[in-house]
């Protein structure tokens, strides 16, 4: 009925006597029909457009989850929350506040990212859901350093005397799975960067005794550093 309307109005007015009455008819009777034209493709690919935007594939959503040191070398699962998009009434996209459990690889550092499948936005209910990407930070160690380059090494810095130096005593070195006992290396202190003081001394390898490293066989290493006090 709607499509119509305008060339009712032609109709109507064309029974007047007046030819400019006439004229006039016809020209708004076209312009009616322009405007609703206008307003009916306007409105089609809208509804298009956002049919469109509900069943494409939902975006992926970023979070950041903070981790203790050691539940980042055991790998332990932790829960993260984070907002994302959600059909809502009416098919509409809203906002909401959800969780999901992050399966931590042994070994994880600072900056690596883990992708959770399934878990991002939601375009439509018959959509693919986005992934949710999540970006590890973990806190740091009072007593070791996690090497900058290679994450699943750690360094250690012990402090030694004088008298232990000379007679290569052995003594307790703390690692993360537990405490070792290392002979101090006359050889190394010696020839170490550093005799006293806070510099680096000399470096001693355990391997085998770092952290796990990420998605790979094996565990890093464990560098005790000896400083001279």
């Amino acid at each position: 009925a709607r499509a119509v309307a305008p060339l009712g109005l032609y109709i109507g007015l064309c029974t007047m006597t007046s030819e400019s009455v006439k004229s006039t008819a016809i020209k708004t009777a076209a312009a009616l029909g322009a405007v609703w034209l206008s307003l009916f493709v306007y409105f089609r690919v809208k509804r298009r457009l956002e049919r469109q935007e509900l069943d494409a594939r939902g975006a992926d959503v970023r979070a950041l989850l903070k981790l203790a040191f050691d539940e980042a070398r055991l790998g332990i699962p932790k829960e993260v929350s984070y907002d994302a998009l959600v059909p809502g009434d009416g098919g509409k996209l809203v906002r909401m506040r959800r969780t999901a459990m992050v399966p931590v690889p042994k070994g994880a550092y600072t900056g690596l990212s883990l992708r959770v499948k399934g878990k991002g936005n939601i375009h439509g209910e018959d959509a693919e859901p986005g992934d949710l990407i999540v970006q590890l930070v973990v806190d740091e160690h009072d007593d070791f350093v996690r090497d900058a380059e290679r994450p699943e090494d750690i360094h250690y810095y012990l402090s030694v005397t004088e008298d232990q130096v000379e007679s290569g005593a052995i003594v307790p070195v703390p690692t993360p799975s537990g405490s070792v006992e290392v002979s101090i290396p006359k050889d190394l202190i010696k020839g170490g960067a550093a005799a006293s003081g806070d510099g680096d001394g000399a470096e001693f390898e355990i391997e085998g005794a770092g952290l796990p490293r990420v998605q790979q066989e094996g565990m890093g290493s464990m560098y005790v550093h000896f400083v001279v006090v």
